[in-house]
């Protein structure tokens, strides 16, 4: 009776759990897309003016990082919910710079070196045959992609980014890291956990800089008559 009760106890919560990792993926998505329709629109308003090929090379490492991940054993789809919706948003926002911007394909040093580190690793990857380890090197070239950013803020000593995109899409990787923990402990492929906490932690780093150095209004001193 009691080996029963176990039992039956254990299904009542995986089931649990899955309706949890189900619900986490719908919200994804749907935060994934509200950031990427606020950044697209502040885009068209020319609010901000992002970088065609910044967002180009962006867009290649995430679908990387999902195509790698899709190869390796013991994955899980819902688990790769924040990445699916990341390729989306880069697409997304790669489509209103060419419609609504006049940015043009240049690359700059950085972004040079850091194309070449993709193709070394898609290279790597056709060669060895390895999903597992060429996903870990794209997700060190996604935290490397942060730098930039983070650069010209405390260059500039002033941040333009959309804090409400970017706080949009830090909520959605801290409810990914629901289904991408229970897939680890549960399957055994940790890639999902390490991409959901990689974006979170630099995400959240950039925030706290975006905050420090947000534009200020500028207080005009009273005259004496």
């Amino acid at each position: 009776m009691i080996c029963l009760y176990k039992v039956s106890l254990t299904k009542v919560i995986f089931a649990y759990q899955m309706d949890i990792n189900q619900l986490a993926t719908l919200i994804i998505f749907i935060l994934s897309i509200s950031a990427a329709l606020v950044y697209s629109y502040k885009i068209y308003k020319r609010a901000i003016q992002p970088t065609l090929s910044t967002w180009l090379i962006f867009c290649a490492a995430t679908s990387m990082s999902l195509g790698s991940y899709l190869f390796t054993p013991n994955k899980q789809i819902f688990a790769a919910a924040l990445n699916a919706a990341d390729v989306f948003t880069d697409v997304l926002i790669i489509f209103t710079i060419i419609m609504f911007t006049e940015s043009r394909w240049r690359l700059k040093p950085f972004e040079k070196y850091y194309l070449f580190g993709l193709i070394f690793i898609s290279l790597f990857w056709f060669l060895t045959r390895n999903a597992l380890y060429a996903n870990l090197l794209v997700q060190v070239m996604l935290a490397l992609a942060y730098f930039p950013t983070i650069h010209n803020i405390l260059k500039n000593k002033v941040s333009h980014e959309s804090f409400l995109g970017w706080g949009i899409i830090e909520l959605s990787t801290l409810i990914s890291l629901i289904p991408t923990f229970y897939v680890w402990q549960k399957h055994g492929n940790f890639l999902a956990f390490v991409y959901s906490a990689r974006s979170f932690v630099f995400i959240a780093f950039l925030m706290v800089l975006m905050y420090m150095y947000r534009p200020r209004p500028v207080t005009q001193g009273l005259t004496k008559a």
